[in-house]
């Protein structure tokens, strides 16, 4: 039986206090990158160790992103809670839009795109959540997503509530604590979000750091570590099924009644 425990951050990650002569990029290795266009982000390591040793990877390391709650829910959550939320959203574009169309078709759709893409939407609020419903780009932030939501009626605490279950039970999100001497609020993996850097863009030694966009920091422990190669099998090796309609079991089971 797994008996769960509370944990510290330097239970879960082990800062680098030095470096061996001849050391190499691990499996579970945390890379703080920064440049100058954007803000410092954050990968682990997912490339397998035999491959980083025996140079088995094409001078290429794949990683996944350690992101903030709030990257989470911008990035990720927040496109599950458009479609889960379709309606509200719809019918709000709708009064605020004063689109005769019916909600959730073609033609009302393609009215609301129009305006958005002509600019004739002078709310930022309606103009949000008409982005939303059409797939257009726009800056994704919670305060932004809170100020749409409460205008389509839709309540923020729950929908709080929904990301946090996401956040928890999702098989493509692993929730950690932010390392330790980070100033970055970052503590959530997730996993389909992996990219490609160059290893020659990866400082080990502080005295490169200066000449490469990423910097190693920490390494995830076992058993993160493992689980977190386990999760990712999972993700890209699932094989989805159709689902078997529960009527089905209803009926058999109800044979034994009779």
């Amino acid at each position: 039986m797994t008996v769960a425990t509370e944990v510290e951050p330097t239970s879960i990650w082990a800062l680098y206090e030095s470096v061996a002569p001849g050391d190499w990029l691990q499996q579970g290795d945390l890379i703080r990158f920064k440049e100058e266009d954007r803000p410092a982000y954050y990968g682990v390591v997912v490339t397998a160790d035999c491959d980083l040793g025996n140079r088995k990877h094409s001078r290429l390391v794949t990683l996944v992103p350690l992101l903030s709650i709030e990257e989470i829910i911008c990035k990720c959550l927040a496109y599950d809670a458009f479609e889960n939320y379709k309606d509200a959203l719809h019918q709000y574009c709708k009064r605020q839009l004063s689109i005769d169309d019916v909600p959730l078709t073609p033609a009302f759709l393609g009215k609301v795109k129009a305006l958005v893409r002509e600019g004739n939407i002078s709310d930022e609020v309606v103009e949000t959540a008409a982005k939303a419903i059409t797939h257009e780009d726009w800056v994704i932030c919670v305060p932004k997503l809170r100020a749409m939501f409460t205008a389509a009626g839709i309540s923020w605490p729950k929908a709080l509530d929904r990301f946090a279950k996401q956040i928890d039970s999702r098989g493509d999100i692993l929730r950690l604590l932010a390392p330790p001497l980070t100033p970055d609020r970052v503590s959530v993996v997730w996993l389909r979000a992996m990219w490609q850097a160059r290893v020659s863009d990866i400082a080990i030694r502080t005295s490169e750091a200066q000449e490469r966009s990423g910097i190693r920091v920490a390494r995830l422990n076992s058993p993160f570590r493992y689980r977190l190669t386990q999760m990712l099998g999972q993700v890209f090796a699932d094989i989805g099924l159709p689902d078997v309609p529960a009527a089905v079991l209803t009926r058999d089971i109800q044979e034994f009644v009779r």
